[in-house]
């Protein structure tokens, strides 16, 4: 039968997802009232986007917390590359500094981030290798210290059902 390697198949799905307002799942909404759930978001000025994609979510952070500095970090060139257009043009190119990275292998992220927010590349990566790589998750720092099920049930309540569909 036909097989694909592992690398081949993110390739593929890059590629596909690369003209895409979103690779994940979410909505412009769904970030708002995640964003609505974050304890004094004012003093939140060193952001870690992990998994960024070509920054959907991205943008709403920067729109929605104007002081703060964004590191934007994705494994895929062109999402960033696209990110940093999409910044420019909505006039937030000073606040977003994107990263090409890996998720998985990211050298100890809290130690100078207020937020770390990882909309979608929980989805991505899974929710066991998301946890493992931070215990100090955008989910845990809301106060959703919860196993997969329950953070499943909290996705579906903060709008994640409308899942591939853009904002």
């Amino acid at each position: 039968g036909f097989t694909m390697s592992n690398e081949k198949l993110i390739e593929m799905l890059c590629t596909i997802h690369e003209n895409t307002p979103r690779q994940g799942p979410g909505s412009r909404n769904s970030t708002m009232r995640a964003l609505q759930m974050v304890p004094q978001l004012s003093r939140r000025e060193n952001v870690l986007d992990l998994g960024c994609g070509s920054g959907a979510q991205t943008l709403v952070l920067a729109d929605q917390m104007r002081n703060a500095r964004i590191v934007a970090v994705d494994f895929y060139r062109p999402f960033l590359d696209a990110l940093n257009e999409r910044a420019t043009a909505a006039g937030f190119a000073s606040n977003i500094e994107t990263r090409l990275g890996d998720l998985g292998a990211l050298p100890d992220p809290e130690a100078s981030q207020d937020l770390i927010w990882a909309e979608g590349s929980a989805f991505v990566i899974g929710f066991e290798q998301a946890l493992a790589v931070s215990s100090n998750s955008f989910y845990y720092k809301v106060g959703l210290e919860v196993g997969p099920d329950e953070l499943f049930k909290e996705a579906r309540r903060l709008g994640y059902g409308d899942a591939w569909r853009g904002d």
